[in-house]
């Protein structure tokens, strides 16, 4: 979307403040977190100014969402900065009295709380969202709950709520809802089905022309346990994944996926180019030394269930910064 140009003088600060905000979801869609943050972020102050509370609550919700994602220059871990939007996002919500935009913040705001204040949040949410009757926002409700769930290790009933997201989401027809919906289905499912989520994922994604989910996905299918005796087609994934990494400015994510090329390479033998793949792969984004005392506190909070102590960890790991992209 274009912004500033000769008209955007004439325009009312309510209607600066949308036109950001929906720039701001272009660029989000489009991958460029960087750039949906900033223009988010200037939404939010616009309509702050002007005491525009939709508004406000909608632009914290959206930034919620982008808190592990971008550079938001506030010093706080991802998990802090969740935290802190979603509350606002709640209060800001239960005082206007809008129960479709509150189910959405606590969707948000729970994935950032320990087990048994999330599903509680959960449990609002979802009671708030059937009330409303939007198959939507439902959809987006029973995913997180299938998400939390999964979480809890309770994979029977996190399959459930997961197939019940992607139903609702075909009837609402929101093709990239659900493809999240897919894509979250596909995660610890069974090989076979867990191809047939991701590819028709994809096909979604290609449609909509998003970069970075359509990165994410073929990375997935490029590790998929169902073609791992089709190493050919792995690596044709990952080479798409490659392209579009790059286009979309991922450094990190480019390097990860030459670092999996290498691999391929050195399965057929090939030392020579896998030396090359992963000195490309180094150049672009250098190998961090890994803290091992806390990647092993990681590992055994994962197998405990004990999400706080995850959440510490992951602080830890990554103090005060988020996962940045270069533009």
């Amino acid at each position: 979307m274009e912004l500033f140009t000769e008209a955007w003088n004439d325009l009312s600060p309510l209607e600066k403040a949308d036109s950001l905000f929906e720039a701001a979801k272009q660029a989000a869609n489009d991958g460029l977190d960087q750039i949906a943050v900033g223009y988010f972020i200037q939404s939010l102050n616009l309509y702050r100014g002007h005491n525009h509370t939709p508004g406000i609550a909608a632009a914290l919700v959206r930034l919620g969402y982008l808190a592990g994602w971008a550079d938001f220059g506030d010093g706080l871990d991802m998990f802090t900065r969740k935290r802190t939007l979603g509350e606002e996002a709640v209060m800001q919500y239960r005082d206007l009295g809008d129960k479709g935009g509150l189910a959405d913040a606590l969707c948000m705001l729970s994935a950032v709380e320990p087990n048994e204040t999330a599903m509680e949040q959960l449990e609002e949410a979802l009671a708030l969202s059937e009330e409303s009757g939007d198959k939507h926002r439902m959809a987006r409700t029973v995913m997180s709950l299938g998400n939390r769930m999964a979480l809890s290790q309770n994979r029977e009933q996190a399959t459930k709520y997961k197939e019940q997201a992607v139903t609702l989401a075909r009837e609402s027809g929101d093709k990239s809802l659900l493809a999240t919906a897919l894509f979250s289905l596909a995660i610890g499912a069974g090989e076979a089905k867990e191809a047939e989520y991701l590819e028709e994922c994809l096909t979604l994604r290609r449609e909509l022309g998003q970069k970075k989910r359509m990165a994410e996905t073929l990375g997935l299918l490029a590790r998929c346990r169902h073609y791992q005796n089709d190493p050919a087609k792995q690596e044709a994934y990952e080479w798409e994944n490659l392209a579009v990494c790059r286009e979309i400015g991922s450094d990190l994510w480019a390097s990860s996926s030459l670092d999996r090329l290498a691999e391929f390479a050195r399965g057929r033998g090939d030392e020579e180019r896998a030396a090359a793949l992963e000195a490309e792969s180094h150049a672009l984004h250098p190998a961090e030394e890994m803290d091992q005392a806390a990647q092993a506190a990681f590992e055994k909070a994962l197998k405990s269930n004990d999400q706080e102590a995850m959440q510490n960890v992951l602080k830890r790991m990554f103090p005060a910064r988020a996962k940045k992209q270069k533009r």
